[in-house]
This record gives structure tokens, C-alpha cells and sequence, in this order.
């Protein structure tokens, strides 16, 4: 057994999930001191979602001979995700929200171009019923209500279960938001071949108020047999999110119909792996 009570209020639980919608619009700039095209565009991005985060918590764990004593103090703010017991995930109301995108590309010769844009800038999700759960629990397992946990009889469970909880509480408040993080993407297109394109591109999010500050994204690539009817994809990062990641897709091109699939590997490969992502996309060309 310990000694000192053991401290655990470090610990920090948030989700955040988001679904957008853009609508977008872009034209041809001639620019007199420029010698090569301009494209700009700008987009109106319509942002629904969920989210839910630990906004204090504070917690203890006691341990004696015959007992193990752990005490915790939370409040959770979530529009969509809580919990209102340890094994069910309480739904609620969606929140939406608005962001901006702003983009420049430009042809700066048959071989090389290049794109700057920023995507979601000012995003945020506002909900009006917004939930603030309050909980007290203090969990006292003697050396048998361990032994029933660890042979796991639901109605020693039950039981158990009741004893757990000294306050819960929640109320719903209005005009709640989160930041949505938005994109910073720079990248340069390198025409080696009619049979090889290599890409290039460099990221960084910001407005990450809620999820923390995110280590910058740099990725390269290559598509082979880009004016075929089936290009191959693959391509390497690094930074971002996801850390290391590796993958490779493929397109179809059927003229004013292009479809392409792709997977990828983060924080390793195959078996070392952490994640893995599987993604499609369709594009109607008019």
C-alpha cells in the first residue's frame, strides 16, 4: 500500500467531431507586373458537429492493507458526448458554425506551380443547450469487492455500483462554443514528366484553443501516369497530428468523372503501426 495519498488530477478527456459543408467560388486573375496567371478563391464553410471536454477534474487514490479508497471531483461541458454513467454515452443537440477559406494558386510555368491557402479561419461550433455535469464519486473496494471485480459477478456489480456516486448534478446552459481548428497549407506542384508529378506540401494549424498546439505537417509525394486512366498515388509526412505517416492510393479518370481511393499508415508501418485511414473521392468535371 502507499503511504501518501497518490494525486491523479492531471488527467484530461476531450472530442471534438466535425462535419463541414463549403460552398466556393474562385476566377482568373491577370496581374500587369506578374508574368503568369492567378487564380483566387474564397469559400463559405458551414460547420456542424459535437463535442465534450473535461473542464476540471480533480482526483485521489488512498490505498490501505485490507481497502483501496479513489475519489474524484469532475466537470464535463459537452453538447453531444457525455457519459451519465461509466457504460452509457449520453447524445445531445448538434452544434453549427461558420469559417472561411481563402486561396491563391498560380501556373508559374509548364512545370512548376504553386497554391497558398487557409481553410476554416474563425470556425467555431455554437450550441444552445450545452450540459455542465457536476460529479462527486467516491469509490470504497474492499479486498473482496476486488476479488468480485476481477471475477466479474454483475450482481456483486450492481451493488457496488450503487455505492459509487455522492453528487451528480447537471444543468443546460446557452451560447456555448469551441474553436474549430483551422489550416494554414502551402504547397508546390513539380511537372517532371507527362508520367511523373512530384508534390510537395507544408501545414500548420492554428486557432487550436481546444485541442492544444499541434507540431506543424510536412508532406511529399508523387503521382505516376497522372494523364491515364489509372494514376497511381503514394506519398510520406511527417509532424502533424498523426506523427510519421505513409500511403498509397489509386484514381480512375473517365473523363468528366474522376474517382480516386487511398489508405495510409501513421505512426509506423504494419504491424508497428498506431492508425490507419482508408479514404475515397469523386469529382465531377464540367
Amino acid at each position: 500500500h502507499f503511504e501518501n495519498p497518490i494525486e491523479i488530477s492531471d488527467f484530461d478527456l476531450r472530442a471534438l467531431i466535425v462535419n463541414s459543408t463549403t460552398f466556393s467560388f474562385g476566377r482568373k486573375v491577370i496581374i500587369k507586373d506578374i508574368p503568369f496567371p492567378i487564380y483566387f478563391g474564397a469559400g463559405l464553410r458551414y460547420l456542424t458537429g459535437l463535442f465534450s471536454y473535461i473542464d476540471s477534474f480533480e482526483g485521489q487514490i488512498t490505498t490501505k492493507r485490507d481497502s483501496v479508497n479513489i475519489l474524484t471531483d469532475t466537470k464535463m461541458i459537452y453538447n453531444g458526448i457525455g457519459f451519465s454513467n461509466p457504460y452509457l454515452v449520453e447524445l445531445g443537440h448538434q452544434a453549427s458554425g461558420f469559417g472561411l477559406d481563402l486561396g491563391i494558386f498560380g501556373q508559374i510555368n509548364e512545370k512548376i506551380s504553386a497554391q497558398l491557402s487557409f481553410i476554416g479561419i474563425g470556425g467555431s461550433l455554437n450550441s444552445n443547450q450545452t450540459k455542465i455535469r457536476h460529479s462527486i464519486n467516491q469509490i470504497r473496494l474492499s479486498n473482496d469487492d476486488i476479488t468480485e471485480l476481477l471475477n466479474y459477478n454483475e450482481t456483486q456489480m450492481d451493488s457496488i455500483e450503487n455505492t459509487f456516486s455522492i453528487l451528480d448534478d447537471s444543468k443546460t446552459e446557452e451560447g456555448m462554443s469551441v474553436a474549430v481548428p483551422s489550416k494554414f497549407n502551402f504547397a508546390v506542384n513539380y511537372v517532371y514528366s507527362n508520367n511523373l508529378h512530384l508534390k510537395s506540401a507544408f501545414q500548420y494549424l492554428f486557432q487550436t484553443d481546444f485541442i492544444g498546439s499541434v507540431n506543424p505537417r510536412l508532406s511529399m509525394g508523387l503521382e505516376l501516369f497522372p494523364q491515364k486512366v489509372f494514376p497511381i498515388l503514394c506519398g510520406i509526412s511527417f509532424g502533424g497530428i498523426s506523427g510519421f505517416t505513409i500511403g498509397t492510393g489509386f484514381g480512375i479518370n473517365t473523363g468528366n468523372v474522376q474517382i480516386n481511393f487511398a489508405g495510409s499508415q501513421s505512426g509506423g508501418l504494419f504491424n508497428s503501426a498506431t492508425g490507419f485511414s482508408l479514404s475515397s473521392e469523386i469529382r465531377l468535371l464540367f
